[in-house]
């Protein structure tokens, strides 16, 4: 079973990949579109990772 810690690390890689693709010289620009969809898609859910771990440990503390 992954941790929330494991999926936040591969959401992390996942937008740095994301963020490589789109620096790409020469990328369509449905392409490109398609690319910072996915990449805020990911942001969206690396947030909401991390959000849940910061609960996660805050409810470990009391």
């Amino acid at each position: 079973m992954h941790t929330l810690e494991d999926h936040i690390l591969h959401l992390e890689g996942l937008v740095e990949h994301l963020k490589q693709q789109l620096a790409a010289v020469g990328c369509p620009i449905a392409e490109r579109d398609r690319l910072e969809r996915q990449r805020h898609i990911v942001k969206l859910a690396l947030y909401h990772c991390r959000a849940a771990l910061d609960r996660e440990k805050r409810l470990a503390g009391l």
